[in-house]
């Protein structure tokens, strides 16, 4: 086969991965678009039902009332009150304090954005909530493709780690494995960093409470109190 002919070919397979990067991009965005707007929605007072007509904006009405009681127990050193779910097995002395519904994704490229000061994966992954809207950068755009589609799982929050069930499966996150945590309680999200494996984002009305814990018992009650992206839920 002639060299232009084998260019053509080259710029066809190159515009297909494009058009199928951008197709899978956009089906990420929709999903995350949807957790977002319900937390949006129900701070603006509006409402948002799903197919069987359950009023899913009220849930995330009683979970922020939560996380505000579960942030003013933690600064003042009050774990929450302890639960017992069916499963994972706990750990020696291990305590239970959220069990819940969330959105989960994983990002599959290690990499730092210098134009915007923050971490690439965060603000791409950030890229449809109100926070990071007006944030859009190439960079962003770039590296949205690389969280991979969110799933709908099962979350668990304990005294020592993050357990999300997935692929029938339990997968844990301790909090001692985390590098940097990112918790953006205004838009019911929780981006966690670890050295030795892809960062975790957690969508979802229950996920304020799981962001609390996490900061609580990463970096203590101080930080309950002073980090700035807990601030929203003084409101």
């Amino acid at each position: 086969m002639e060299a232009p002919y084998y260019a053509l070919f080259w710029r066809m397979g190159a515009g297909a991965c494009g058009i199928v990067a951008i197709i899978a991009a956009a089906v990420t965005a929709v999903a995350e678009l949807n957790i977002s707007a319900d937390a949006r929605d129900w701070r603006a007072g509006g409402a948002r039902t799903d197919k069987n007509g359950v009023n899913r904006t009220q849930a995330y009405s009683r979970e922020w009332i939560r996380a505000q009681r579960v942030r003013e127990g933690l600064a003042a050193g009050r774990m929450p009150q302890a639960i017992a779910p069916h499963d994972p097995a706990p750990q020696p002395g291990e305590a239970f304090f959220v069990d819940t519904r969330a959105v989960c994704s994983r990002y599959t490229a290690a990499v730092d954005s210098s134009a915007t000061g923050t971490p690439a994966f965060v603000s791409a992954g950030l890229i449809v909530t109100g926070t990071y809207r007006r944030q859009r950068t190439w960079l962003e755009a770039q590296y949205v493709r690389f969280w991979r589609r969110p799933a709908s799982v099962r979350v668990v929050a304990s005294d020592r780690r993050i357990a999300v069930h997935a692929g029938k499966k339990w997968l844990s996150f301790p909090y001692a494995a985390m590098t940097a945590i990112h918790p953006e309680v205004g838009e019911a999200t929780l981006v966690c960093e670890f050295a030795a494996t892809p960062p975790l984002l957690l969508r979802g009305a229950a996920i304020p409470t799981v962001a609390l814990l996490t900061v609580h018992q990463t970096t203590g009650a101080d930080a309950v109190r002073t980090h700035p992206a807990l601030g929203v839920l003084d409101e």
